[in-house]
């Protein structure tokens, strides 16, 4: 189960119904993605790995530019025994709970900044990928980021950087590539006698297949 905010319901202490800006945050692309795994098949002995964040947004605190503050109510059966006695109590809503308009942007504000205070850089054009460009000892990282899933590649150097990560934002522990936004990922790496190294990736949507024609047709 999931606590969600009703978003479409949301009001200002007039009664009249709050207007937001629009969405901020853009996630990546799967052709981010996919051009990202082609880095790392071009990189010898390349990390590549998949996580997820826990309960992204409500890791991000409720905040708002002008000092707005949003209060909630709660289903009467979640109210503690002091509330029965009031009509309509609310609560200070501290987190950026699923299903406010701005929890999305709260939640990419806070993860950018993070990201940032490693030295990672973005670019305008793709806000969703961070990396770290290449350097003379040949370590190079990238991140996708898609809402709350993070495609990690790079060098050794890159297993550190997540050490670092895990102790500010609650993720799970990064895996090998497998399923990543609906889509199978086979990672096939094999060398030669002559120190060369050969990454293939197969790509299997099979299943989301099957599960659209079962639903659909």
């Amino acid at each position: 189960g999931r606590i969600v905010l009703g978003g479409d319901a949301i009001k200002t202490s007039t009664g009249d119904y709050a207007i937001f800006a629009d969405i901020g945050s853009v996630p990546s692309t799967m052709t981010a993605a996919r051009i990202a795994i082609a880095c790392a098949c071009l990189i010898k002995d390349s990390i590549l790995l998949q996580s997820d964040c826990v309960r992204a947004y409500i890791q991000a605190d409720m905040s708002s530019p002008d000092g707005t503050i949003t209060f909630v109510e709660f289903p009467r059966a979640w109210w503690p025994p002091a509330w029965l006695k009031m009509k309509r109590p609310v609560a200070k809503l501290l987190k950026a709970l699923y299903g406010h308009p701005r929890a999305g942007d709260l939640w990419q504000a806070k993860l950018d900044n993070i990201l940032k205070s490693f030295d990672f850089v973005t670019d305008n054009a793709w806000p969703g990928v961070y990396y770290k460009p290449l350097d003379s000892n040949g370590d190079f990282t990238m991140i996708v980021v898609y809402v709350d899933d993070l495609l990690i590649i790079g060098t050794k150097v890159t297993e550190e950087i997540m050490t670092k990560l895990k102790e500010l934002v609650v993720m799970e522990p990064p895996t090998g590539i497998d399923k990543y936004l609906g889509c199978f990922h086979h990672v096939d790496r094999r060398g030669s006698p002559d120190g060369h190294q050969t990454t293939a990736v197969g790509f299997d949507m099979t299943n989301f297949l099957k599960s659209a024609v079962k639903n659909f047709l």
